[in-house]
C-alpha cells in the first residue's frame, strides 16, 4: 500500500476519532438562549420581532432581550446606549422610530415584543434590563401579557433583594454574581449569569451554584469548544450568538 493511502487512511481514522469525542463530550443538555433576540436571524438586527419568530421557528428555548427607556418613559429594546446617533435616555421614542433596523422594521416596545411572546409559552425570555428604573414597567407589562414564569429578569447582585421582594411574580438572575452566592439565594434570585471565561477560569463557581439550588447561565458561547466545556461542567443555559448552530451540534 503507498504511502498516500496510509496517510488517506489515518485521516480518516482521526476524523471519526475527533467526532466521535466531541459527541461523547456533550454529556449534558443545557437550554439555548439566542444572544440580542437571534440578532443573526434578521440581517444583523439585534433584538427584533422577527428573531423572536425565527426563534420560536427554529426550536430555540429563549431569547435574550436588552431594555432600555426612553427620555418620555417608553420601554424599547435596544442593546447599546445611543440609537439612530441618539442617546435613548435622553431621546422621545418616536424620535427614536424614526431608524429603521437592518432588517427594515423598527424598533420594538417591550409591550410589543411582549404580547407576541405570550403567544408561545414554550420560549424564555431573558431580559437584560439596562435601566433599573425600568423593573416596575416590566414587571406590570410581563404580569399583564401572563409571561413571568417564562421571564427572568437579568439584574446587578445589589438589585435582587429590594425588587424581588417587591415583586414576587418575576425571576431574577444576578449579573455577573461569583461571590457570596448564599446571599445572593437568600435574597430571591433562582440563578446567577456569568462570563464563560470567568466560569472556564473558576469552574467550581457552578458546582457552588447548584448545591445552592441556583442556575447558571453562561454567555456569550462563540465556539464548539466552549459549548463542550459548559456541557461537561453542567452549565443550565448557555446564551449565544449562533443558536442554531449549537442546536445542531448539541443533536449530532
Amino acid at each position: 500500500m503507498s504511502n498516500m493511502n496510509h496517510r488517506n487512511i489515518f485521516c480518516f481514522a482521526l476524523l471519526i476519532f475527533v467526532v466521535s469525542c466531541s459527541k461523547e463530550n456533550i454529556n449534558q443538555r443545557f437550554d439555548i438562549i439566542a444572544h440580542q433576540g437571534y440578532w443573526k436571524a434578521s440581517a444583523g438586527a439585534s433584538n427584533s420581532i422577527l428573531g423572536l419568530t425565527e426563534s420560536v421557528r427554529l426550536g430555540i428555548d429563549g431569547v435574550e432581550i436588552d431594555i432600555r427607556i426612553t427620555a418620555d418613559d417608553s420601554l424599547v429594546l435596544c442593546h447599546d446606549a445611543k440609537w439612530g446617533g441618539n442617546i435613548v435616555s435622553n431621546t422621545s421614542f418616536s424620535e427614536l422610530r424614526k431608524t429603521r433596523l437592518p432588517d427594515g422594521s423598527v424598533i420594538p416596545t417591550f409591550r410589543e415584543f411582549v404580547e407576541i411572546a405570550s403567544r408561545y409559552d414554550d420560549i424564555d425570555l431573558f431580559i437584560d434590563v439596562k435601566a433599573s428604573e425600568a423593573i416596575p414597567k416590566i414587571c406590570e407589562i410581563l404580569e399583564e401579557f401572563c409571561c413571568s414564569e417564562q421571564s427572568s429578569l437579568l439584574i446587578s447582585p445589589g438589585l435582587v433583594e429590594k425588587t424581588s421582594k417587591k415583586y414576587r411574580k418575576a425571576k431574577f438572575l444576578a449579573m455577573g454574581a461569583t461571590k457570596d452566592l448564599k446571599s445572593i439565594k437568600e435574597n430571591g434570585a433562582f440563578g446567577i449569569s456569568v462570563q464563560i471565561d470567568e466560569l472556564r477560569n473558576n469552574p467550581s463557581i457552578i458546582k457552588e451554584a447548584h448545591n445552592l439550588g441556583l442556575r447558571v447561565n453562561a454567555w456569550v458561547i462563540k465556539s464548539e469548544s466552549e459549548i463542550i466545556w459548559c456541557s461537561q461542567n453542567g452549565v443550565d443555559y448557555v446564551t449565544t450568538d449562533s443558536p442554531k448552530e449549537c442546536k445542531r451540534f448539541l443533536l449530532q
